[in-house]
């Protein structure tokens, strides 16, 4: 302030002196009537005053011009013209100094101002450069003079100005490998007059490495020669270090997504698929190189395996809720190749680090044989695996679901297979299962579509039956046993005993009316079965002779040898009858047996020999299956003991084996001995009479074999 104060007053003193001056100088030329041009002294304090004060410098040059033109009259009257003409002329002057005074500190004003801006300018470029990591540099193609900004300096890791820059400077600092490239580069642009951007390397002061974007272009004068190099360089060691480890996470990326064992689909924003991995591939049939830039329906092709119909877009429903979804049950997906697979999968948003969604991910995986699996297990949970009714544990879940006050009145309809055991034993389990799968056949064909039909146990079957009457339930019954009676398991009659309730109020308990209906059953069943087991043992004994005529008349001629025994012991009436009965069963467990081994012409081994002696348990299993037939099924269950014990099944001797079956014992050797056989040759009588009297008291009652020597053999 004190220096522009002193300025001020240096300019008004240096005014007030040169006017002063010119009124003196003026005052002794006229008082002494010396005429010279004084005047002109005048101009320096008007042009001083107009330049320095602009306005009011005006002003006081106005003054400065009336005064001296009275002063000029007071001495000189006669030069008024002249006078009045250099007033006009001092005002004149005075005026166009202040008009381009003011003109030129406008100018000057915006000068100043502009000078301000490019050094504020110059200075934030110089900031910008520092912190951006940029530099330029500029060189004269005619004199070589090269120019470096202080960022180029930096970049090198220099102080600027720390030394004198040369273009060649720029090439030095360029790491080895890359100033080829960079020399290449420069001489291009200059020689073809063109513009370049590189990225390189460069080596700084310190020794560190680091990467720089290298631009440069060339500008022409206005002959179109090459007059100037301008080029830039900027840091971008971070941007490719970020680049570095966006591609190693890139990389780890793709070998996860490609080792990862489900399929994994990438598609931008619009659906179009960016990343499809190996295991996808294989599952939708498509390659990936195929598959990029496909929409993802082309692609992903996926139904609903129950209704066949085409599945929504899980990209879109991503797109547009922004959260993770997973696909619907029962999802299909057909591959290329039209292959369909059970799939599971779930889709999720990728999205930017403002929450906007770029694009989605897709993983899913193939149960096709994880779901059979669970279907699996679901119809072993429900479903009985013979006849493929539904087991009882489904039964019983429903039976809750269906006692509703809606439903009455419900109708519970229970049957049993009748002779299945028999048939078991008799013909295998096989025909057993065979028998119940009939059954099961039958069942179903008479019930209505949503009829609850299930295997209770083993012999048994349920029917649940909502909004039923008793009489319905009955009708059910009756074209059950109609269909039943046109079936046959080979020559076994379908035979089903049937017990049926039903629950009219919603009070009364479901399970004491399923109980019901369980009695009645059993109270058919002791009325049917009896009956249906005699029919089974005489199919048994007909199938058995069927398939091995040799046996019937074996059985024929055992059972006749067996009366006659009988009635030289003086039997009663009743036990010779029993006798004539159990010698034409007593092989009947033989048709459990095969016929490979029943029928072999050599030595049995000790595993068909065990099979073998299997027949009289399966005989005594068979004949006691009916109660008329208990007794003869113990004759039966004991002809091969031996008098000493060491026979079979039970190992009993002497007394302890019923008399019956120590005579169908010797009957049954007599005959096997006398007759032909595929394992032995025939005997003659008296041989045959040897063997039975060197086996008394061992294999055969010796009483028995007495009185059959000599009361029916040699008695006839």
């Amino acid at each position: 302030m004190v220096n522009t104060k002193t300025r001020l007053n240096l300019k008004l003193s240096m005014i007030i002196s040169t006017t002063v001056i010119a009124f003196a100088v003026s005052y002794i030329c006229l008082s002494n009537r010396v005429y010279i041009i004084y005047q002109n002294l005048f101009y320096i304090p008007i042009l001083l005053s107009c330049f320095w004060y602009g306005k009011k410098g005006f002003i006081y040059s106005g003054a400065i011009a009336a005064t001296y033109f009275l002063f000029s009259l007071k001495y000189s009257p006669e030069t008024l013209w002249d006078e009045l003409v250099r007033l006009f002329i001092f005002i004149a002057i005075a005026l166009l100094t202040y008009k381009l005074t003011d003109r030129i500190k406008v100018q000057q004003s915006k000068i100043t101002n502009l000078n301000k801006m490019l050094k504020n300018d110059i200075e934030k470029f110089k900031k910008v450069e520092m912190l951006s990591h940029l530099g330029s540099y500029e060189v004269d193609l005619k004199t070589g003079k090269t120019i470096w900004s202080d960022g180029m300096f930096r970049i090198f890791g220099y102080e600027p100005g720390s030394f004198e820059p040369t273009k060649e400077k720029r090439i030095e600092f360029t790491y080895p490998d890359d100033k080829e490239l960079v020399r290449k580069s420069i001489d291009k642009a200059i020689n073809e007059k063109c513009s370049f951007t590189i990225e390189n390397r460069i080596v700084r002061s310190d020794g560190s490495i680091r990467w720089i974007l290298s631009t440069g272009y060339v500008e022409s004068n206005e002959y179109d020669e090459a007059e100037k190099f301008i080029g830039s360089l900027l840091d971008i060691t971070e941007r490719k270090l970020l680049e570095k480890s966006l591609e190693e996470e890139k990389e780890k990326l793709r070998i996860t997504i490609t080792s990862i064992g489900d399929g994994v689909i990438s598609t931008d924003i619009n659906g179009r698929i960016t990343i499809l991995n190996k295991v996808a591939e294989k599952l939708t049939g498509w390659k990936q190189e195929e598959a990029l830039g496909k929409p993802i329906e082309e692609v992903f092709n996926i139904i609903n395996e129950n209704t066949r119909v085409k599945c929504e877009n899980p990209i879109q429903r991503v797109v547009e809720r922004g959260t993770i979804i997973g696909l619907a049950n029962h999802t299909a997906l057909i591959s290329k190749d039209g292959t369909e697979r059970s799939i599971a999968d779930s889709a999720a948003p990728i999205k930017d680090s403002d929450g906007n969604v770029q694009g989605v991910i897709l993983v899913f995986r193939d149960i096709t044989e994880e779901k059979r699996k669970q279907d699996e297990i679901y119809y072993m949970s429900y479903y009985d695996s013979l006849t493929g009714l539904y087991n009882r544990r489904f039964f019983e879940e429903e039976i809750k679901r269906i006692d509703t006050e809606k439903n009455l009145p419900i109708s519970i309809i229970m049957g049993d297979v009748n002779g299945l055991k028999l048939t078991n034993d008799a013909f295998g389990h096989s025909v057993g299962d065979r028998l119940l799968r009939k059954a099961a056949e039958a069942i179903k064909s008479a019930c209505r579509a949503d009829d609850i039909v299930a295997r209770w146990g083993g012999d048994e079957f349920i029917i649940l039956l909502s909004k039923t009457k008793k009489e319905e339930a009955e009708a059910m019954v009756k074209r059950i046993k109609n269909i039943c009676s046109e079936m046959k398991i080979d020559s076994i009659d379908v035979s089903i005993s049937f017990g049926y309730d039903t629950k009219e109020n919603v009070d009364e308990d479901i399970f004491k009316i399923l109980k019901s209906a369980e009695d009645y059953m059993y109270n058919h069943k002791v009325v049917e079965s009896n009956s249906m087991r005699g029919n089974i043992i005489n199919t048994i004994l007909n199938t058995l002779h069927e398939k091995n005529p040799r046996e019937e008349k074996h059985s024929k001629r055992v059972s006749e040898l067996c009366q006659r025994i009988g009635a030289a012991m003086r039997l009663p009436e009743t036990e010779i009858n029993k006798l004539k009965v159990s010698g034409l069963l007593h092989d009947i467990g033989k048709i459990a047996i095969e016929d490979k081994v029943l029928n072999k012409p050599g030595c049995l081994t000790d595993q068909e020999w065990n099979e073998i002696k299997r027949h009289p348990d399966i005989g005594y299993r068979i004949l006691s299956s009916s109660s008329e037939m208990m007794e003869i099924a113990q004759y039966v269950l004991f002809h091969h003991e031996r008098f000493d014990g060491s026979g079979y099944p039970r190992g009993l001797k002497q007394e302890e084996i019923p008399l019956l079956s120590r005579i169908i014992a010797v009957a049954d050797s007599y005959d096997a001995m006398t007759n032909a056989r595929t394992y032995k040759k025939t005997l003659d009588k008296d041989t045959a009479i040897g063997e039975l009297i060197r086996n008394k008291g061992t294999q055969f009652d010796p009483n028995v074999v007495d009185v059959f020597i000599e009361k029916v053999l040699n008695n006839p």
